[in-house]
């Protein structure tokens, strides 16, 4: 068995680390606070907030940023590598023509009083009328 833990950062992000001198600290780094699923407390924060920033391309690989909103708990995780999203973009929003089975999204959460973040980065399993 391998117990080399691959590097959670994409090979992008690694180029610049190295321009920049600091790889091998933010591997370190990287490795203590990346995982590839949510720690329970994360899954509870997402469901108390009421709206989420998205970060996503459009068909044409533009960038976008958008917000989705809604009453909390608006926003569900009954698995760690789920989460659940019953709000849909504004009209206008470019995000609405994204939202597509395999897009790859940013998300971040944000609890305004305490500035408390989580950044989450994603793939649409699902589209429903809801979200």
């Amino acid at each position: 068995m391998n117990n080399v833990i691959e590097s959670p950062f994409h090979p992008g992000e690694k180029k610049v680390q190295a321009r920049l001198g600091g790889s091998e600290k933010m591997e370190r780094f990287g490795r203590q606070v990346i995982r590839d699923y949510m720690p329970e407390q994360h899954q509870q924060f997402f469901t108390q907030l009421p709206f989420v920033l998205v970060a996503h391309a459009d068909d044409s690989g533009f960038p976008w940023a958008s917000i989705l909103f809604n009453q909390p708990p608006f926003m569900s995780s009954a698995h760690n590598q789920h989460l659940l999203i019953n709000a849909k973009p504004v009209e206008g929003d470019p995000l609405a023509k994204s939202l597509h089975t395999g897009r790859r999204l940013g998300l971040l959460g944000i609890e305004l009083e305490t500035r408390r973040r989580n950044r989450l980065s994603a793939y649409i399993n699902q589209v429903s009328a809801q979200g």
